[in-house]
């Protein structure tokens, strides 16, 4: 009956309400941890001042000071604008 299909609708949209959905976001209560939890690349060797980066010498690190893990193939092959010692957080501004 219409009363009994109406019980089942609403019951429905509570269970898809309770399900959620399969998007990742942030909410407010972990975005001060947030950097702390993710990983950012740094160098896992010296790198010179016009050396080309390789794979070899980037290691996936927290916290996410930098570029994230994400752009590891960007910026494969170009060049560094300064020295970056081993261990050290590489930023976008590091990249030639």
């Amino acid at each position: 009956n219409p009363e009994e299909f109406s019980q089942m609708v609403k019951r429905t949209r509570q269970l898809e309400q309770a399900l959620g959905t399969s998007e990742k976001t942030v909410v407010a209560e972990e975005a001060e941890t947030v950097i702390v939890q993710r990983r950012s690349l740094y160098a896992k060797a010296d790198i010179s001042r016009g050396e080309m980066i390789k794979n070899e010498s980037l290691i996936e690190l927290r916290p996410a000071l930098g570029i994230l893990p994400k752009f590891k193939p960007e910026i494969i092959g170009k060049k560094s604008k300064r020295d970056i010692a081993a261990g050290e957080v590489i930023k976008w501004e590091d990249i030639e």
